[in-house]
């Protein structure tokens, strides 16, 4: 009723790109980032970048409940238009 996709990084950490559930079922994300989290741990990662939340003020406050110990800051690089 649910599935990630996460990519072992180097170090201690682990980057999960996407999180789907089925929504019917009742704490079924946290169920979901429970479970990731304890496989990311099973492979010496202790520590989960959660997919990117973009811009959407529900999955930032989700991503919030989880009491994160840090947020990256994100930047747009751009190259300067010709003349």
């Amino acid at each position: 009723i649910g599935c990630s996709i996460n990519d072992l990084l180097g170090g201690k950490f682990c980057l999960c790109h996407f999180m789907k559930a089925d929504s019917i079922f009742k704490g079924i994300y946290s169920c979901l980032f429970i479970e990731t989290s304890k496989m990311a741990l099973k492979m010496s990662r202790e520590y989960i970048n959660i997919e990117q939340d973009f811009g959407l003020a529900n999955l930032r406050q989700s991503k919030e409940s989880f009491e994160p110990f840090n947020f990256f800051k994100k930047y747009i690089v751009s190259f300067p238009l010709k003349d």
